[in-house]
């Protein structure tokens, strides 16, 4: 069974005493280098995701995600009888050895390969994109663990094949006692391949089966877009022709709803019944999610520029109440020719003066920049959840960071980093009866 395991593992930090590993790639080869298995899944790490702008993955991706423990067992069972492979072992290993150690498990002494040592000493490029771009690996999925280390796999392969080609016995930088203490020392010389998987002592492994379900990002984005398109789905089934309504009710539930940049798939039925109460067609309210963005777009132009953050968030307002690319570009248009739409002023937007606000996550500020908007504003930010919290600011609603989990714990109002900002925004604020605007 000898043959390599290359691993990538996306984590929520640089720490692994304190962050925690979020997704798992592993490629399984041969000892020519020929892939014969993989393996993936997103982790959940039962804290703060950490910057979802490195990795990509969303809080909710991972709930329901197996935790590392589901894990481990079998993830050893993967690992034995073959030689370690990552690119910056260094840091990778070390996340998988601390992560084992947190469930009493143990990676051991094992032969391990850098392939950022093997670009650097072969062909002068350390990063994996500098590697790949050296070798013409086309990695389409950079920034995911299968993906970086597919890439990592075919870097391997490619090397072995060309020392094969040259008659070389093998590289100078196999670390043959790589342990929870020696990743990243000088790797030892080898004489040749035969002579490390030789060395190695192919045990029974522990056999823990597939006793969890695995989580691949295709899977967490496709939950997502699910999650996305089911209000537009309960809209289309109102009627097709509806009263006169008076959509300040329905406007403010939406508000409210929309203000973690969260729509569960309860709100969005909570949000169609109120609809249908009120007497709405689809039409209406279909119409109705167009002046919602629309108000949103004017706030973000008010400055006269729209931040990539703002563009960001518009676009996911967009989807979350069914509407497109399109209708962004078309709402954008309107408030760039100065057309304008204001919301009626929501009484969730008012805070009293000295009010208390927590952030939590990574956001698109530093957060003494946030906190001196706070403060600016009249709040008095503090750096954890009590009593006297009157809302907490979270980079992702479904952060399992301490202070989210004290909020929901205690009813703490959650929002976005997007809200506060208007939250906060010196903007006067007139307010036009949508109701007037909606079609019969």
């Amino acid at each position: 069974m000898s043959g390599y395991a290359v691993i990538d593992l996306e984590t929520t930090g640089l720490n692994p005493s304190t962050d925690r590993v979020v997704e798992i790639g592993i490629v399984l080869l041969d000892r020519k280098g020929e892939r014969v298995g993989e393996m993936v899944t997103l982790i959940d790490p039962r804290r703060d995701i950490g910057v979802t702008g490195i990795h990509g993955i969303r809080a909710a991706d991972v709930v329901g995600a197996p935790v590392f423990e589901d894990v481990a067992a079998h993830l050893l069972d993967l690992l034995t009888g073959r030689v370690l492979v990552a690119h910056n072992a260094w840091f990778d290993l070390r996340f998988l050895a601390q992560e084992l150690r947190r469930c009493g498990l143990s990676l051991g002494q094992r032969p391990y390969l850098c392939t950022m040592h093997v670009g650097a000493q072969l062909f002068g490029a350390r990063s994996l994109s500098a590697c790949c771009d050296v070798l013409g690996v086309v990695n389409s999925q950079a920034h995911s663990a299968l993906g970086d280390a597919r890439a990592a796999a075919d870097i391997l392969r490619l090397t072995l094949r060309d020392c094969e080609e040259a008659g070389l016995p093998g590289f100078g930088h196999v670390n043959c006692s790589g342990s929870e203490t020696t990743f990243g020392a000088r790797p030892g010389q080898v004489d040749c391949w035969q002579a490390v998987f030789a060395s190695m002592v192919e045990t029974a492994a522990p056999g823990s089966g597939w006793d969890y379900t695995a989580r691949s990002r295709d899977e967490a984005l496709q939950r997502r877009a699910d999650d996305a398109h089911y209000l537009a789905e309960l809209v289309g089934q109102l009627p097709a022709v509806g009263a006169t309504p008076q959509l300040h009710n329905y406007l403010a539930l939406l508000d409210e709803a929309l203000e973690d940049r969260l729509l569960t798939r309860s709100e969005a039925a909570q949000l169609a019944a109120a609809a249908r109460e009120l007497g709405c067609s689809a039409a209406q309210v279909a119409h109705a999610h167009r002046l919602y963005l629309d108000a949103l777009v004017g706030v973000a132009l008010a400055d006269g520029v729209v931040t990539p953050a703002e563009q960001r968030d518009l676009l996911e307002v967009a989807q979350l109440i069914g509407l497109s690319h399109d209708d962004l570009a078309a709402a954008m248009s309107l408030a760039g020719a100065g057309a304008t739409v204001n919301l009626p002023t929501s009484e969730r937007l008012t805070l009293p003066q000295g009010a208390v606000v927590v952030f939590t996550g990574a956001m698109s500020m530093e957060r003494d920049d946030l906190e001196e908007l706070a403060h600016r504003a009249g709040l008095t930010p503090a750096r954890n959840v009590s009593k006297k919290t009157a809302l907490v600011v979270a980079a992702d609603a479904q952060s399992q960071s301490g202070k989210a989990k004290a909020a929901r714990d205690k009813g703490v109002r959650i929002i976005s980093e997007s809200v506060f900002h208007q939250l906060v925004a010196d903007r006067p604020t007139r307010v036009v009866d949508l109701a007037e605007k909606v079609p019969l």
